[in-house]
């Protein structure tokens, strides 16, 4: 088995055998490794000891090969050898509101954020409001993952999160040799004039220590039914040669992306059609030693502020 996809064949194991998969597990004895950790919390309340140990697992498991967490499976320490056993499943009340706490606490835990995970309720039957959660971290590719509670970095070994040594962080900000970049709205910059058409800035940053070079960003409205006016400033138009599109570029060219210093890239000009509320945008950004990423931003219109959702593609 591929190291590498390790942590990700475990989670859809579970996603799709769902709750026969834990049964088994308690079955067999099986124990916590490098790949999984298993929680039991009393409810769904994200309290600040939760939040560390959350966020230590997000630091350790994208420094390693990625894990899984599971919430609701107890385990006991087997004499032989101190290993962590899987014992018993213990669904948790409001399940639902436990999976969306961890969906919302997991970017805010980390430098750089983490937001390429994925989570699932697991249940026994479908109408009941007890279950278990299930969160697929991957291997950050990048930059090592620093935890933001007590400032440290960790890593996965056996079935512990222990802090970094020195050398170890040192080696691994030493291989970083890819950009990250992605796109963000300014929400709080974006301003409605006197005519209700929207400016809103959109900026590139840089997760990575790795300089991103040779930049093209792509701009393509997936919702023009939405959008009475529609323009982005200082991009390049390409609507006309693609028939029924609207789709912007822009190259940066010869400027580069560094970590921590935002590229302004232009302004979104929105005019909505009366009684809609919503547009969707796909935005792809090419770079030198990057592979290409997609992002879905949908900008959610109130009267007079704007909200922001992000989805990778």
């Amino acid at each position: 088995m591929n190291t590498k996809d390790s942590s990700r064949i475990l989670y859809d194991s579970i996603t799709i055998n769902r709750y026969s998969k834990f049964e088994e597990w308690i079955d067999d004895a099986k124990i916590e490794d490098m790949y999984l950790e298993c929680k039991s919390p009393s409810g769904p309340k994200i309290n600040s000891e939760k939040r560390a140990t959350l966020a230590i697992a997000t630091s350790g498991f994208s420094n390693t090969n990625g894990g899984v967490l599971v919430y609701g499976l107890s385990t006991i320490k087997k004499d032989h050898g101190g290993l962590d056993v899987i014992n018993q499943i213990e669904p948790i009340g409001n399940i639902r509101t436990l999976e969306m706490n961890i969906r919302n606490q997991i970017p805010l835990l980390t430098t750089p954020s983490i937001s390429n995970f994925d989570s699932k309720v697991i249940k026994r039957r479908r109408g009941d409001t007890k279950g278990l959660a299930v969160v697929h971290i991957p291997k950050f590719l990048f930059d090592p993952v620093q935890s933001i509670v007590d400032n440290r970095f960790y890593f996965r070994t056996g079935d512990e999160f222990r802090i970094a040594p020195y050398e170890m962080i040192k080696r691994l900000f030493a291989s970083t040799e890819t950009p990250n970049l992605s796109i963000s709205i300014e929400k709080e910059s974006a301003k409605k004039d006197t005519e209700n058409v929207w400016e809103i800035p959109v900026v590139i940053e840089n997760d990575s220590s790795a300089i991103g070079s040779h930049v093209t960003v792509q701009i393509y409205l997936k919702t023009p039914d939405q959008c009475q006016t529609t323009n982005v400033t200082r991009f390049k138009d390409l609507s006309a040669i693609n028939f029924g599109n609207r789709i912007w570029s822009t190259t940066l060219t010869p400027q580069v992306i560094h970590k921590g210093l935002p590229v302004f890239l232009g302004t979104i000009k929105l005019g909505l059609k009366p009684r809609k509320k919503k547009c969707t945008f796909e935005i792809s950004i090419f770079a030198n030693k990057m592979r290409a990423k997609k992002q879905n931003i949908d900008i959610i219109f109130n009267k007079k502020s704007i909200q922001i959702s992000y989805k990778s593609i």
